[in-house]
């Protein structure tokens, strides 16, 4: 029985290096429902935030994804997920679905707001829309604060995050779809 106790961490250890070279580059991954299907997950838990009416708004996360309905925020949302410990992390809301052609986001035009980990606000796991900025024709636009989303459309966001050099994502997570509500 002894043994059996030695033997299962090593197997465990041995099965999590095998998943990765000995760069530190990830292979073999697949998430079909992830954003990028070659990447690991970025988690986004169910959580709540205060609206800037004072009303409570629930986010059920990963959960939506499941039941197949989109949340109700605001139009300045708070984005919270997990995170995932590297450096390089990458917010973004899409005025459409979210496109992925060649491993690349391929309907750039459709993103509407940005946040990424080289701002000077925001933090990886939880980004304020004010932490952000809106994104036009594939600009930043830089303003004092980005203009809130539209009342009564639906958008789409994400979380991906690349290595350390920023060649490579190896974290996304699932696009998730909500509608905004002026509460």
């Amino acid at each position: 029985m002894k043994i059996f106790k030695r033997v299962i961490p090593v197997v465990l250890i041995v099965a999590s290096l095998w998943a990765c070279e000995e760069n530190g580059e990830i292979t073999e991954v697949y998430n079909e429902d992830l954003l990028f299907n070659n990447s690991m997950v970025i988690r986004i838990p169910c959580y709540e935030y205060l609206s800037e009416k004072g009303h409570t708004v629930m986010v059920t996360g990963d959960s939506a994804n499941i039941a197949g309905f989109p949340d109700t925020l605001t139009s300045t949302p708070v984005l919270k997920w997990d995170s995932v410990g590297v450096p390089l992390i990458y917010a973004g809301i899409f005025s459409e679905q979210i496109l992925i052609t060649g491993g690349n986001i391929s309907n750039t035009d459709d993103l509407y707001w940005a946040w990424h980990s080289g701002m000077n606000s925001g933090k990886d796991g939880h980004v304020s829309y004010s932490d952000g900025v809106n994104v036009k024709n594939g600009n930043y636009v830089t303003v004092s604060s980005p203009e809130p989303l539209i009342t009564g459309n639906h958008y789409y966001w994400a979380v991906w995050a690349w290595n350390k050099t920023g060649t490579t994502i190896w974290y996304s997570s699932r696009p998730l779809e909500f509608m905004v509500s002026d509460n």
